[in-house]
Protein backbone atom coordinates (compact mmCIF):
# COMPACT_ATOMS: atom_id res chain seq x y z
CA UNK A 1 0.00 0.00 0.00
CA UNK A 2 2.85 2.64 0.75
CA UNK A 3 3.64 2.27 -2.95
CA UNK A 4 0.55 3.62 -3.81
CA UNK A 5 -0.52 6.12 -1.18
CA UNK A 6 0.80 6.50 2.11
CA UNK A 7 -0.85 7.45 5.44
CA UNK A 8 1.34 7.07 8.52
CA UNK A 9 0.53 5.90 11.40
CA UNK A 10 1.77 9.01 13.28
CA UNK A 11 -1.58 10.29 12.03
CA UNK A 12 -3.49 7.82 13.88
CA UNK A 13 -1.46 8.98 17.25
CA UNK A 14 -2.38 12.27 16.13
CA UNK A 15 -6.21 11.43 15.85
CA UNK A 16 -5.64 9.30 19.52
CA UNK A 17 -4.14 12.50 20.89
CA UNK A 18 -6.69 14.82 19.79
CA UNK A 19 -9.42 12.60 20.92
CA UNK A 20 -8.26 13.70 24.31
CA UNK A 21 -5.61 10.76 25.09
CA UNK A 22 -2.86 11.83 27.40
CA UNK A 23 0.92 10.86 26.13
CA UNK A 24 0.72 7.75 28.09
CA UNK A 25 -2.81 6.32 26.50
CA UNK A 26 -1.31 7.05 22.91
CA UNK A 27 1.65 5.04 23.72
CA UNK A 28 -0.45 2.51 25.22
CA UNK A 29 -2.72 2.49 22.35
CA UNK A 30 0.22 2.02 19.83
CA UNK A 31 1.68 -0.74 22.04
CA UNK A 32 -1.68 -2.39 21.43
CA UNK A 33 -1.33 -1.80 17.59
CA UNK A 34 2.09 -3.35 17.79
CA UNK A 35 1.50 -6.17 20.04
CA UNK A 36 -1.48 -7.41 17.25
CA UNK A 37 0.34 -6.72 14.41
CA UNK A 38 3.19 -9.05 16.21
CA UNK A 39 0.76 -11.36 16.87
CA UNK A 40 -0.87 -11.41 13.96
CA UNK A 41 1.63 -11.49 11.09
CA UNK A 42 2.59 -15.45 11.35
CA UNK A 43 -0.98 -16.75 11.49
CA UNK A 44 -2.00 -14.60 8.78
CA UNK A 45 0.84 -15.55 6.85
CA UNK A 46 0.08 -19.06 7.14
CA UNK A 47 -3.14 -18.48 6.28
CA UNK A 48 -1.60 -17.29 2.67
CA UNK A 49 0.24 -19.92 2.34
CA UNK A 50 -3.52 -21.80 2.38
CA UNK A 51 -5.67 -19.17 0.16
CA UNK A 52 -4.95 -16.76 -2.24
CA UNK A 53 -2.88 -14.00 -0.94
CA UNK A 54 -5.25 -11.53 -2.36
CA UNK A 55 -7.64 -12.94 -0.40
CA UNK A 56 -5.60 -12.38 2.82
CA UNK A 57 -4.45 -8.40 1.56
CA UNK A 58 -8.04 -7.49 1.03
CA UNK A 59 -8.94 -8.28 4.38
CA UNK A 60 -5.88 -6.44 5.46
CA UNK A 61 -7.51 -2.93 3.37
CA UNK A 62 -10.31 -3.64 5.41
CA UNK A 63 -8.97 -3.45 8.49
CA UNK A 64 -7.21 -0.29 7.39
CA UNK A 65 -10.36 1.03 5.98
CA UNK A 66 -12.29 -0.17 9.75
CA UNK A 67 -8.97 1.60 11.55
CA UNK A 68 -8.90 5.31 9.49
CA UNK A 69 -12.76 5.66 8.82
CA UNK A 70 -13.54 4.59 12.66
CA UNK A 71 -10.78 7.06 14.23
CA UNK A 72 -12.11 9.68 11.68
CA UNK A 73 -16.00 9.39 12.93
CA UNK A 74 -15.94 8.40 16.66
CA UNK A 75 -15.60 11.36 19.46
CA UNK A 76 -14.82 9.54 22.38
CA UNK A 77 -11.49 8.73 23.06
CA UNK A 78 -12.06 4.81 24.37
CA UNK A 79 -12.46 4.20 20.59
CA UNK A 80 -8.94 4.28 19.90
CA UNK A 81 -8.39 1.44 22.49
CA UNK A 82 -11.01 -0.80 20.18
CA UNK A 83 -9.96 0.77 16.29
CA UNK A 84 -6.29 1.22 16.65
CA UNK A 85 -5.49 -2.55 17.47
CA UNK A 86 -7.85 -3.35 14.84
CA UNK A 87 -5.57 -1.26 12.40
CA UNK A 88 -3.11 -3.79 13.78
CA UNK A 89 -4.25 -6.28 11.53
CA UNK A 90 -4.21 -4.10 8.72
CA UNK A 91 -0.18 -4.63 9.02
CA UNK A 92 -0.43 -8.14 9.81
CA UNK A 93 -2.38 -9.05 6.65
CA UNK A 94 -0.46 -6.71 4.29
CA UNK A 95 3.41 -6.26 5.03
CA UNK A 96 4.61 -9.96 4.77
CA UNK A 97 1.33 -11.01 2.56
CA UNK A 98 2.12 -8.39 -0.20
CA UNK A 99 5.78 -9.41 -0.11
CA UNK A 100 5.00 -12.56 -0.99
CA UNK A 101 2.11 -11.98 -3.04
CA UNK A 102 4.70 -9.92 -5.04
CA UNK A 103 7.14 -12.70 -4.55
CA UNK A 104 5.05 -15.44 -6.35
CA UNK A 105 3.93 -13.18 -9.44
CA UNK A 106 7.30 -12.31 -10.46
CA UNK A 107 8.86 -14.66 -13.44
CA UNK A 108 11.54 -16.90 -11.75
CA UNK A 109 14.17 -16.28 -14.08
CA UNK A 110 13.98 -12.02 -13.65
CA UNK A 111 13.99 -12.21 -9.68
CA UNK A 112 17.31 -11.13 -8.16
CA UNK A 113 16.15 -12.65 -5.00
CA UNK A 114 14.83 -15.41 -2.97
CA UNK A 115 11.36 -15.44 -2.96
CA UNK A 116 9.94 -14.28 -0.12
CA UNK A 117 8.22 -16.74 2.46
CA UNK A 118 6.04 -15.98 5.73
CA UNK A 119 7.46 -18.92 7.27
CA UNK A 120 10.61 -19.90 9.20
CA UNK A 121 13.26 -21.26 6.66
CA UNK A 122 14.92 -24.45 7.31
CA UNK A 123 18.38 -24.54 9.42
CA UNK A 124 21.71 -23.35 7.50
CA UNK A 125 18.89 -21.55 4.88
CA UNK A 126 18.86 -18.26 5.20
CA UNK A 127 16.74 -14.79 4.64
CA UNK A 128 20.08 -13.13 3.91
CA UNK A 129 21.15 -12.03 0.51
CA UNK A 130 24.82 -11.67 2.18
CA UNK A 131 26.61 -14.72 2.71
CA UNK A 132 27.55 -15.43 6.06
CA UNK A 133 27.76 -18.07 8.61
CA UNK A 134 24.43 -20.19 7.22
CA UNK A 135 26.72 -20.79 3.92
CA UNK A 136 30.32 -20.90 4.48
CA UNK A 137 32.99 -21.10 2.14
CA UNK A 138 30.05 -20.13 -0.68
CA UNK A 139 30.85 -16.15 -0.25
CA UNK A 140 30.99 -16.45 -4.27
CA UNK A 141 28.62 -18.81 -5.61
CA UNK A 142 25.44 -17.11 -7.04
CA UNK A 143 23.19 -19.61 -5.55
CA UNK A 144 24.63 -21.16 -2.37
CA UNK A 145 21.73 -23.18 -1.61
CA UNK A 146 22.76 -26.95 -2.20
CA UNK A 147 20.79 -28.69 -5.36
CA UNK A 148 17.74 -30.26 -3.50
CA UNK A 149 16.92 -27.08 -2.25
CA UNK A 150 17.92 -24.78 -5.31
CA UNK A 151 14.61 -24.40 -7.04
CA UNK A 152 12.43 -25.28 -4.11
CA UNK A 153 10.69 -22.11 -3.30
CA UNK A 154 9.94 -21.78 -7.09
CA UNK A 155 7.33 -24.97 -6.95
CA UNK A 156 3.79 -24.01 -7.61
CA UNK A 157 1.52 -24.39 -4.24
CA UNK A 158 -1.40 -26.62 -5.04
CA UNK A 159 -4.57 -24.99 -6.62
CA UNK A 160 -2.68 -21.63 -6.86
CA UNK A 161 -1.90 -19.63 -10.06
CA UNK A 162 -1.03 -20.95 -13.61
CA UNK A 163 1.36 -23.53 -14.70
CA UNK A 164 4.18 -21.37 -16.44
CA UNK A 165 6.01 -23.09 -19.25
CA UNK A 166 9.70 -23.40 -19.59
CA UNK A 167 11.20 -20.64 -20.55
CA UNK A 168 13.64 -21.34 -23.95
CA UNK A 169 16.64 -19.52 -23.90
CA UNK A 170 17.19 -18.28 -27.48
CA UNK A 171 21.04 -17.27 -28.26
CA UNK A 172 22.19 -13.96 -28.66
CA UNK A 173 23.23 -12.83 -31.80
CA UNK A 174 27.42 -12.03 -31.19
CA UNK A 175 27.98 -8.34 -30.94
CA UNK A 176 30.11 -7.06 -34.10
CA UNK A 177 33.39 -5.39 -32.44
CA UNK A 178 33.65 -1.95 -34.75
CA UNK A 179 36.27 -1.16 -36.48
CA UNK A 180 38.68 2.25 -36.25
CA UNK A 181 38.68 4.45 -39.28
Amino acid sequence: MSGLVNFPDALLLLRASQLGLSVAGVITAYILYNAVYALAAYPLGAVSDRVPRHLVFAAGLGFFAVGYLGLGLVRAPGWVFLLLPLYGFFAAATDGVGKAWVADLAPADRSPAPKASTRPQPAGRSSSPAPGPAWPGLEHHRNPAPAGLRDHHRRPRRGHGRRRRPMVETPTPPVKAHSAQ
